[in-house]
């Protein structure tokens, strides 16, 4: 079940990267054609047409982003759920090293571990949003507790 949300995480981060690729190609375009007008190789009749089909398809896309940040919000939701008490259910005796594993493998790209234990981590997305706002709000990963208010 977790290896489906990871692959489904995997889909949405595609998108969101085509979204972006799209939006930047219609932007482009826009800016060509507004180029084209000011030196005069098209009419105002075509560049306003022009500019009117490619200027919808830009909304048509952003509307699109907009829907998916709704999606989005409910994944940091999830993902805010299950990082608040992180320490205390990975410790749990009734957590296997599988379901730690699976869980792992959804939400970090990677772990670096020295003699100590873990060193570094890198996120994946919603994870790693949700992570970096804890940091900005003075929040650390300490003991077997979870998030906790930095205390230096």
């Amino acid at each position: 079940m977790g290896t489906e949300r990871a692959r489904e995480q995997r889909r949405r981060i595609v998108r969101r990267d085509r979204s972006r690729r799209q939006k930047a190609k219609l932007e482009a375009t826009l800016e060509r054609l507004r180029k084209l007008y000011q030196w005069g190789d098209i009419d105002e009749p075509a560049y306003r047409r022009e500019r009117e089909t490619w200027g919808r398809q830009l909304l048509t896309l952003q509307g699109e982003s907009e829907h998916a940040e709704v999606s989005n919000l409910e994944e940091l939701g999830r993902a805010a759920e299950l990082l608040q008490g992180l320490a205390r259910l990975w410790a749990h005796p009734g957590v296997t090293q599988d379901q730690r594993r699976e869980f792992a493998n959804e939400a970090f790209d990677s772990v670096r571990l020295d003699d100590a234990g873990i060193c570094a981590i890198e996120p994946r997305e919603p994870y790693r949003r949700l992570l970096s706002a804890a940091v900005e709000d003075g929040m650390a990963l300490v003991g077997a507790t979870g998030f906790e208010p930095a205390t230096s």
